[in-house]
């Protein structure tokens, strides 16, 4: 029969674990050399640090999440698995120095301390200490050393817990490193903060996790924390046979459904919120396995194993391999606002993301109406990520509408940030609505800022052509007065912009044309902002700023098409009857695309109801009559569809 070190070494000759990075984590280590570059370090750093001897109140960058991560202790699976690899028992001595060293210089001082590093830190001991029992590396004083210090921790963690955890990461975090220890190490943890851990976890579930999958704290990454810290839970009950409460199960299981599709096509996350692009392979091989659910084959997904989550487990999962089996292209998420598009499962796919619903916490952004798009599995518009969590200019311009892919009045943004976590005024969702059928996918978004002189109310409606392959943008505006709007497009890195006119753009990749984006308003300002697909790292990306002026209310169109040799025009619409002038945009506005020599479509959005006079407007010589109408030409045939 192998051995668990001769499984975890099968694992990296399939590899299913990063073994080439374990080990140089691992060395590095050995001469306390810190990198936080592990797959779901949540603060990652590109720069290795050194430290002997370790400071442990002390940040070599200044950046006090630096010494979060160091206390979290997570690093020290590279240790266990590098021995699992190498069969060096010097690495398993050093998770034991680093525990205790930790020990040595915090224990005593709970100041220094803070509730979700203890939880973790709680979590990230567990495997390892069941491995140095294992090995036979714990003497009795040692042991009762961790028995006092993991007691401790926990009684800190209970009395020191927030009301306002339950709705947070955080708080499942601190309940979940409780649970996992005491399943593996009962009697350690008093039965009555055991008792209190467990209930208020299911109560953290409850308020945090919606049935359809989403996450109350709209960021992908800490919908990572909670689906893999309760993943952590699920594996330490399957490895010492423990009955699993019926939420879990079902709590991890919607988690399960909704994870993929904040995946764009390249294989990593939305950077919605404070969140990086990162890779979920890990989780979801491990979810698949311990959900009882098929492993979607020949999709963007790799099989790769979690070592954290692996090692609670403590066996390789055995699942069912099945070619794509995710059904469906679209999820709607009535509960968090959010609405993912796919047209496939692969690498080339068309993907858009949009997003109109509650703030969820301070990790949350100032974004109601923004976009993501890929065109053939590349990106188009993307949002600018979060750098650094210090209170700063960054950090309050990646967390403002600036960052975005959004609408801003009169240089006033919907939301605004007061500091790195709080802000001063946040607008509110009003809702979204979808349509789809085989042509198209069509969201209707709505919210409200009354936090402005005159309120304004912005209806932004994204229709995908599926046949196309073309997004169209309807912006309509409702206030009083004569205004000012900007509008923000992000460009992905890479990306750039030809113009043809101040309406007309083309994006390229290089010598690459990747589509067109056509504008009824204006290109105002094209400029260099800051982009940050990891904490930490900061590159540059290209924004679009297009503006008009209109009175009371107005409808503006943005078209981004993958077709290169589109002609692109806005629509002039008329109204019934003789004489009538030119339709103005405050009451409705079309634009044209024409696909090759043969092939028009018109795209007519409705903003007000005309319930007097004149009541039928023309596109084109097309009557038509609706919120939200397409016209298709070709040749001399006509097809009309009122979608809304």
């Amino acid at each position: 029969m192998e051995t668990w070190g001769q499984t975890i070494q099968l694992t990296a000759a399939r590899q299913q674990i990063n073994a080439t990075q374990i080990l140089v984590n691992a060395k590095r280590l050995m001469v306390n050399e810190f990198q936080f570059n592990r797959q779901y370090d949540m603060e990652p750093t590109p720069r290795v640090y050194q430290m002997n001897p370790i400071t442990w109140q002390t940040s070599p960058n200044g950046d006090p999440e630096w010494l979060y991560m160091l206390k979290r202790q997570e690093y020290l699976y590279d240790l266990l698995d590098a021995y699992y690899l190498t069969a060096n028992t010097d690495y398993l001595l050093k998770c034991r120095e680093l525990m205790l060293a930790w020990i040595d210089h915090n224990l005593a001082d709970d100041t220094t301390w803070r509730t979700i590093d203890t939880g973790i830190r709680l979590l990230n001991w567990t495997g390892v200490v069941a491995a140095l029992k294992r090995a036979k590396l714990l003497n009795d004083a040692t042991i009762t050393r961790l028995k006092h210090a993991v007691e401790q921790q926990a009684d800190y963690l209970k009395s020191h817990y927030l009301e306002k955890y339950q709705t947070s990461n955080w708080g499942v975090l601190i309940t979940t490193g409780i649970l996992v220890w005491n399943v593996y190490f009962p009697g350690v943890i008093k039965t009555t903060t055991f008792d209190w851990a467990r209930r208020t976890y299911v109560t953290e579930l409850e308020l945090q996790v919606a049935d359809d999958g989403s996450n109350w704290e709209q960021s992908p990454l800490y919908f990572i924390e909670v689906w893999r810290s309760s993943l952590a839970v699920l594996a330490a009950y399957h490895a010492r046979h423990v009955s699993v409460p019926t939420i879990l199960l079902r709590k991890v299981r919607a988690l399960h459904a909704y994870a993929p599709y904040m995946i764009r096509p390249n294989g990593q996350t939305i950077m919605q919120g404070d969140s990086d692009q990162m890779r979920i392979d890990e989780l979801y091989a491990l979810s698949a396995a311990l959900c009882d659910k098929a492993w979607p084959t020949a999709t963007i997904f790799r099989f790769k194993l979690d070592p954290v989550i692996l090692e609670l487990w403590h066996q390789l999962p055995t699942m069912t391999f099945k070619p794509a089996p995710i059904s469906s292209s679209t999820y709607v998420s009535a509960a968090s606002g959010n609405v993912f598009y796919r047209s496939s499962w692969r690498t080339a796919a068309d993907y858009w993301h949009v997003y109109n619903g509650n703030l969820g916490s301070g990790h949350g952004h100032a974004a109601l109406g923004h976009v993501d798009l890929a065109l053939s599995g590349h990106d188009i518009l993307v949002d600018s990520g979060r750098y650094t969590y210090v209170d700063s200019p960054e950090r309050r311009w990646l967390k403002s509408t600036a960052a975005h892919n959004v609408i801003v009045l009169d240089g006033r943004p919907f939301s605004v940030p007061k500091d790195s976590w709080k802000y001063q005024t946040v607008a509110t969702p009003l809702g979204n609505q979808h349509f789809e059928d085989d042509q198209y996918a069509v969201v209707s978004m709505t919210y409200n800022d009354a936090n402005r002189p005159v309120p304004l109310t912005v209806n932004r409606w994204g229709l995908w052509d599926k046949t196309y392959r073309t997004m169209v943008i309807l912006d309509g505006l409702l206030t009083k007065g004569r205004h000012h709007v900007q509008r923000y497009w992000h460009l992905a890195t890479g990306l750039t912009e030809q113009p043809v006119s101040d309406q007309l753009l083309r994006l390229k990749t290089g010598a690459q044309t990747n589509g067109q984006v056509y504008f009824t308003d204006a290109v105002q300002t094209v400029t260099n902002e800051l982009y940050s697909p990891v904490y930490n790292q900061r590159e540059t990306s290209r924004c679009v700023t297009t503006a008009a002026t209109f009175d009371d209310q107005t409808v503006i169109a943005t078209v981004i098409t993958s077709d290169p040799n589109a002609k692109l025009t806005r629509t002039p619409l008329t109204q019934s009857g003789d004489g009538t002038p030119t339709v103005d945009a405050g009451h409705a506005l079309g634009v044209t695309v024409k696909f090759g020599d043969q092939t028009k479509r018109t795209y007519v959005r409705q903003l007000l109801n005309t319930f007097i006079g004149n009541k039928m407007y023309y596109a084109d010589g097309q009557p038509f009559y609706g919120n939200l109408c397409v016209m298709t030409k070709q040749a001399q045939n006509r097809d009309y569809q009122r979608i809304w």
